[in-house]
Protein backbone atom coordinates (compact mmCIF):
# COMPACT_ATOMS: atom_id res chain seq x y z
CA UNK A 1 0.00 0.00 0.00
CA UNK A 2 1.63 3.69 -1.06
CA UNK A 3 1.79 6.16 1.64
CA UNK A 4 0.20 9.35 1.31
CA UNK A 5 3.88 11.04 1.23
CA UNK A 6 4.45 9.35 -2.00
CA UNK A 7 1.62 11.05 -3.55
CA UNK A 8 2.02 13.70 -2.51
CA UNK A 9 5.82 13.59 -4.06
CA UNK A 10 4.92 12.11 -6.89
CA UNK A 11 4.18 14.00 -10.30
CA UNK A 12 1.28 13.80 -12.39
CA UNK A 13 1.50 12.45 -15.74
CA UNK A 14 -1.90 12.36 -17.08
CA UNK A 15 -4.08 9.71 -18.08
CA UNK A 16 -3.76 11.57 -21.42
CA UNK A 17 -0.15 12.18 -21.41
CA UNK A 18 0.47 8.25 -20.69
CA UNK A 19 -1.64 7.47 -23.60
CA UNK A 20 0.22 9.71 -26.04
CA UNK A 21 3.64 8.79 -24.46
CA UNK A 22 3.16 4.79 -25.06
CA UNK A 23 1.48 5.58 -28.47
CA UNK A 24 4.51 7.31 -29.92
CA UNK A 25 7.26 5.20 -28.18
CA UNK A 26 5.49 2.54 -29.46
CA UNK A 27 5.75 4.04 -33.08
CA UNK A 28 9.02 5.07 -32.79
CA UNK A 29 10.63 1.58 -31.39
CA UNK A 30 8.29 -0.02 -34.08
CA UNK A 31 10.26 2.03 -36.80
CA UNK A 32 13.74 0.89 -35.76
CA UNK A 33 14.59 3.64 -33.44
CA UNK A 34 16.47 3.07 -29.97
CA UNK A 35 14.86 3.71 -26.76
CA UNK A 36 16.96 6.72 -25.89
CA UNK A 37 16.62 8.35 -29.10
CA UNK A 38 12.82 7.66 -29.15
CA UNK A 39 12.41 9.11 -25.79
CA UNK A 40 15.01 12.11 -26.96
CA UNK A 41 12.51 12.90 -30.09
CA UNK A 42 9.22 12.79 -27.57
CA UNK A 43 11.21 15.20 -25.41
CA UNK A 44 12.00 17.71 -28.16
CA UNK A 45 8.21 17.67 -29.20
CA UNK A 46 6.46 18.03 -25.67
CA UNK A 47 6.00 21.69 -24.50
CA UNK A 48 6.03 21.15 -20.72
CA UNK A 49 8.99 22.47 -19.55
CA UNK A 50 8.08 19.98 -16.30
CA UNK A 51 7.46 17.00 -18.84
CA UNK A 52 10.50 17.79 -21.04
CA UNK A 53 12.44 17.60 -17.98
CA UNK A 54 11.17 14.91 -16.57
CA UNK A 55 11.95 12.86 -19.79
CA UNK A 56 15.28 13.98 -20.17
CA UNK A 57 16.02 12.56 -16.33
CA UNK A 58 14.49 9.35 -17.83
CA UNK A 59 16.96 9.13 -20.53
CA UNK A 60 19.93 10.35 -18.56
CA UNK A 61 18.92 7.28 -16.18
CA UNK A 62 18.98 4.90 -19.13
CA UNK A 63 21.83 6.03 -20.25
CA UNK A 64 23.22 4.93 -16.86
CA UNK A 65 21.99 1.45 -17.19
CA UNK A 66 18.11 1.46 -15.87
CA UNK A 67 15.41 0.22 -17.21
CA UNK A 68 13.12 2.27 -18.67
CA UNK A 69 10.18 1.01 -16.24
CA UNK A 70 12.89 1.50 -13.13
CA UNK A 71 14.22 4.91 -14.50
CA UNK A 72 9.95 6.09 -14.65
CA UNK A 73 9.61 4.60 -11.09
CA UNK A 74 12.56 6.46 -10.43
CA UNK A 75 10.95 10.04 -11.05
CA UNK A 76 7.91 9.14 -8.87
CA UNK A 77 5.59 9.69 -12.27
CA UNK A 78 2.75 8.27 -11.37
CA UNK A 79 1.86 6.03 -14.28
CA UNK A 80 -0.92 3.26 -14.61
CA UNK A 81 -0.18 0.00 -13.26
CA UNK A 82 -0.95 -1.89 -15.92
CA UNK A 83 1.75 0.54 -18.70
CA UNK A 84 4.37 -0.12 -16.35
CA UNK A 85 3.97 -3.65 -15.74
CA UNK A 86 3.53 -4.00 -19.64
CA UNK A 87 6.94 -2.31 -20.23
CA UNK A 88 8.40 -4.11 -17.52
CA UNK A 89 7.38 -7.25 -19.14
CA UNK A 90 8.53 -5.96 -22.61
CA UNK A 91 11.75 -4.95 -21.84
CA UNK A 92 12.23 -8.63 -20.66
CA UNK A 93 10.65 -9.95 -23.55
CA UNK A 94 12.26 -8.27 -26.18
CA UNK A 95 9.03 -6.96 -27.15
CA UNK A 96 8.66 -3.18 -25.85
CA UNK A 97 7.11 -1.72 -28.68
CA UNK A 98 4.20 -4.26 -28.54
CA UNK A 99 3.95 -4.05 -25.08
CA UNK A 100 3.67 -0.22 -25.71
CA UNK A 101 1.41 -0.88 -28.30
CA UNK A 102 -1.38 -3.18 -26.00
CA UNK A 103 -1.18 -0.20 -23.40
CA UNK A 104 -2.07 2.63 -26.04
CA UNK A 105 -4.94 0.26 -26.59
CA UNK A 106 -6.05 -0.21 -22.98
CA UNK A 107 -5.66 3.06 -21.93
CA UNK A 108 -7.04 4.54 -24.96
CA UNK A 109 -9.88 2.68 -24.60
CA UNK A 110 -10.07 3.09 -21.11
CA UNK A 111 -10.23 6.56 -21.26
CA UNK A 112 -13.25 6.69 -24.21
CA UNK A 113 -15.36 4.55 -21.30
CA UNK A 114 -14.54 6.97 -19.27
CA UNK A 115 -15.64 10.05 -21.35
CA UNK A 116 -18.66 8.38 -22.12
CA UNK A 117 -19.57 7.13 -18.54
CA UNK A 118 -19.38 11.09 -17.59
CA UNK A 119 -21.10 12.40 -20.58
CA UNK A 120 -24.15 9.52 -19.48
CA UNK A 121 -24.26 10.72 -15.98
CA UNK A 122 -24.38 14.52 -16.88
CA UNK A 123 -27.94 14.95 -18.12
CA UNK A 124 -29.56 12.82 -15.31
CA UNK A 125 -27.41 15.13 -12.41
CA UNK A 126 -28.58 18.48 -14.44
CA UNK A 127 -32.33 17.04 -14.26
CA UNK A 128 -32.21 16.24 -10.36
CA UNK A 129 -30.20 19.33 -9.68
CA UNK A 130 -32.74 21.21 -11.45
CA UNK A 131 -35.99 19.47 -9.72
CA UNK A 132 -34.09 20.21 -6.31
CA UNK A 133 -34.10 24.01 -7.28
CA UNK A 134 -38.09 24.05 -9.05
CA UNK A 135 -39.19 22.10 -5.45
Amino acid sequence: MKSIEHYMNSRIFSLADQIHFAQRLSILLNSGISLVDGLEMIRKIENSIGKKNMLGEIVNSIQHGLSLSKSIRNQNLRFNSLLLILIENGEQNGTLSDSLLQAYNYLYKKSELKKKIVSALVYPIFIFIATIFMS
